[in-house]
Protein backbone atom coordinates (compact mmCIF):
# COMPACT_ATOMS: atom_id res chain seq x y z
CA UNK A 1 0.00 0.00 0.00
CA UNK A 2 1.40 3.40 -0.97
CA UNK A 3 1.78 6.03 1.69
CA UNK A 4 -0.93 8.64 1.57
CA UNK A 5 0.21 12.24 1.26
CA UNK A 6 -0.37 14.21 4.42
CA UNK A 7 0.10 17.76 5.68
CA UNK A 8 0.20 19.27 9.14
CA UNK A 9 -1.75 22.28 10.39
CA UNK A 10 -1.62 23.41 14.01
CA UNK A 11 0.18 20.23 14.99
CA UNK A 12 -2.47 17.94 13.51
CA UNK A 13 -1.76 15.68 10.53
CA UNK A 14 -4.36 15.47 7.76
CA UNK A 15 -4.67 13.40 4.59
CA UNK A 16 -4.61 15.32 1.33
CA UNK A 17 -7.02 12.79 -0.18
CA UNK A 18 -9.67 13.82 2.34
CA UNK A 19 -9.73 17.39 1.03
CA UNK A 20 -11.95 18.99 -1.54
CA UNK A 21 -10.45 19.97 -4.89
CA UNK A 22 -10.06 23.53 -3.59
CA UNK A 23 -8.31 22.21 -0.48
CA UNK A 24 -5.88 20.16 -2.59
CA UNK A 25 -5.17 23.27 -4.67
CA UNK A 26 -4.36 25.15 -1.49
CA UNK A 27 -1.94 22.41 -0.38
CA UNK A 28 -0.20 22.60 -3.76
CA UNK A 29 -0.04 26.39 -3.49
CA UNK A 30 1.51 26.18 -0.03
CA UNK A 31 4.11 23.73 -1.37
CA UNK A 32 4.90 26.12 -4.22
CA UNK A 33 5.25 29.10 -1.88
CA UNK A 34 7.43 27.09 0.53
CA UNK A 35 9.68 26.12 -2.37
CA UNK A 36 9.95 29.73 -3.55
CA UNK A 37 10.75 30.88 -0.01
CA UNK A 38 13.49 28.28 0.21
CA UNK A 39 14.99 29.55 -3.06
CA UNK A 40 14.84 33.15 -1.86
CA UNK A 41 16.44 32.26 1.47
CA UNK A 42 19.30 30.58 -0.39
CA UNK A 43 19.68 33.67 -2.59
CA UNK A 44 19.69 35.92 0.48
CA UNK A 45 22.45 33.79 2.01
CA UNK A 46 24.53 34.17 -1.16
CA UNK A 47 23.97 37.93 -1.23
CA UNK A 48 24.85 38.30 2.45
CA UNK A 49 28.07 36.37 1.84
CA UNK A 50 28.93 38.63 -1.09
CA UNK A 51 28.14 41.74 0.97
CA UNK A 52 30.43 40.58 3.77
CA UNK A 53 33.21 39.91 1.25
CA UNK A 54 32.84 43.41 -0.21
CA UNK A 55 33.04 44.96 3.26
CA UNK A 56 36.13 42.88 4.02
CA UNK A 57 37.76 44.10 0.80
CA UNK A 58 36.69 47.68 1.50
CA UNK A 59 38.21 47.61 4.99
CA UNK A 60 41.41 46.16 3.53
CA UNK A 61 41.55 48.94 0.93
CA UNK A 62 40.88 51.59 3.57
CA UNK A 63 43.72 50.31 5.74
CA UNK A 64 46.08 50.46 2.73
CA UNK A 65 45.10 54.08 2.12
CA UNK A 66 45.94 55.01 5.72
CA UNK A 67 49.41 53.44 5.55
Amino acid sequence: MADEETFTIDGEEHKVASLTAKGRECVESVKFVDNELQKLQARIAVLNTARAAYFFTLKDEMSKAVN
